[in-house]
């Protein structure tokens, strides 16, 4: 039996009755060290992008609705392609109401960031700074990985990260580039860089939803592919390739279902880990 199997029949039954105690007791039968955080962390994930952690209802808006809502060309959207635009075989089954899109069908646009001259250290009270890409890399935003400005350089202050940002490294490791995290809180003065953009979702998606899908591994195999550069430590994705990662679309109202249920099991994950390190 696979980690999603035994999480699915256990942790997952209990939370969806609404028995976190419960289900936090079965995940310490899946995590006996630090070292299964990991693979449990990815099981949720897939779990949450196949459709077994939710259910659709007829009260759903049809995505159908939801894409049209965004872009009237969006139906246009929808086929998986190659980089040569040669159609693509969808990853697997969804559930009845989902849909497979490409990642652009559901963005309004994606902004660049800018790479001035700066410190080596990160900025301080009201200076300016500019992320590093280790803010973006972790699945949590990490604001104090950031360099100050030099002192004279003026910022572009249209590049300041805001609250509830969707942003993607555009450049990384082999294993770290294109990651994603949605902004929960920034402190002001603060940029983007170069190698950090900005994703601007249309109505009736949800950036952490889509933060999700992007971190699950339909998405990791696919900027695996399209990755350039000859080096491990330094890899490049276009937007190009950004926007025709493949994303398991459901209904907005599913969206945050999925979600709400993703941030309370790995809110218990966290508290296993804690304890485990107490």
């Amino acid at each position: 039996m696979t980690i999603e199997q035994k999480l699915t029949r256990s942790a997952f039954k209990d939370l969806a009755e609404g028995n976190s105690q419960f289900a936090l007791e079965h995940m310490c039968d899946l995590v006996r060290t630090a070292e299964d955080v990991a693979p449990l962390e990815t099981a949720i994930l897939q779990l949450a992008v196949t459709g077994r952690l939710t259910q659709s209802t007829e009260k759903d808006e049809p995505v159908e609705e939801l894409l049209l809502r965004i872009k009237p060309d969006a139906l246009d959207s929808w086929p998986l392609v190659d980089a040569k635009g040669n159609p693509k075989a969808e990853p697997y089954a969804l559930p009845a109401q989902w849909r497979w899109v490409m990642l652009g069908a559901l963005l309004t646009n994606i902004e660049a960031g800018w790479s001035p001259s700066a410190q080596a250290r990160p900025k301080e009270g009201d200076e300016w700074g500019v992320l590093k890409v280790s803010a973006c890399s972790w699945g949590e935003f990490r604001p104090g990985e950031n360099k100050a400005l030099k002192d004279g350089q003026l910022p572009r202050t249209e590049l300041e990260v805001q609250k509830g940002d969707f942003l993607i490294s555009r450049a990384n490791t082999a294993e770290l580039v294109a990651r994603s995290v949605v902004v929960a809180e920034t402190p002001p003065h603060l940029m983007l860089s170069d190698k950090t953009l900005r994703l601007s979702v249309g109505d009736g998606c949800s950036p952490r939803y889509l933060n999700l899908a992007n971190r699950a591994a339909v998405a990791r195999a696919h900027y695996e592919d399209e990755a350039s550069g000859t080096s491990s430590s330094m890899k490049n994705v276009s937007q190009r390739a950004i926007r025709r990662t493949p994303i398991p679309l459901p209904p907005r109202e599913e969206q945050d279902r999925i979600v709400a249920i993703v941030d309370e099991l790995m809110g218990l994950l966290r508290r296993l880990r804690m304890e485990m390190a107490a």
